[in-house]
């Protein structure tokens, strides 16, 4: 039978997978947004970050009150602090989310633009994948399978070098053009954190289980 600390924990971390399942949706979202040029779906997505923010203020809550209310030890103790550290981290990849349906949904259309911001949008659906598998990974308390999904952050950052690549070769036909590379350049970047602090949930989930948080990836 589980104790009450277990039972905390356990729905603590129903709270995390929640947010999990709220950004992976977001994103998906933000993708067709992008692809679509849909400002009004962007505008829906921006508002809907509220309520991932919602949700991070009340897993912060939750989870100082099992540290201040039941004083967890050994891995308990690990799973409340690292369920802390998760939240921010997912909280912020909200914040990216929201960001790419906002930027992404106003870009013009050009072939040149097109094919960079499908890039971009490429990443957002490799995170997406990890994101799925976090949420497994997470429900199931392994550490092993933490490690698989920081490895494929890799893809993302080969498709920021990709990018990268394509912009520095393409010349921009005129100004709005320059804007929209300019904006494709910062979306970039801000896919490739969303990888890293998908990376950062595993290596917490890593020192869940094992005590120590490695660097992975």
């Amino acid at each position: 039978m589980h104790s009450r600390l277990e039972e905390k924990l356990d729905l603590y971390k129903d709270l995390l997978i929640r947010m999990l399942k709220e950004v992976e949706q977001a994103l998906l979202l933000s993708i067709q947004a992008v692809e679509n040029r849909d400002q009004e779906l962007a505008a829906n997505i921006v508002q809907h970050d509220i309520s991932i923010n919602r949700l991070r203020d009340m897993a912060e809550h939750d989870g100082v009150m099992i540290l201040v209310t039941e004083a967890p030890y050994a891995h308990y103790l690990r799973q409340a602090v690292a369920g802390l550290k998760i939240t921010g981290e997912i909280e912020r990849m909200g914040d990216y989310a929201s960001h790419l349906a906002h930027v992404g949904a106003s870009l013009i259309h050009t072939k040149e633009v097109d094919t960079i911001i499908t890039l971009v949008c490429d990443m957002a659906s490799s995170a997406v994948q990890m994101i799925k598998m976090v949420q497994k990974t997470l429900d199931e308390g392994q550490s092993d399978p933490a490690r698989v999904v920081a490895k494929m952050d890799d893809d993302i950052d080969a498709k920021r070098y990709l990018i990268n690549d394509l912009l520095g070769r393409t010349p921009a036909s005129d100004e709005s053009e320059r804007r929209a590379f300019y904006a494709c350049y910062y979306l970039t970047k801000e896919m490739e954190r969303l990888g890293d602090h998908i990376t950062n949930i595993c290596e917490w989930m890593v020192y869940t289980v094992e005590g120590v948080r490695p660097k992975l990836n």
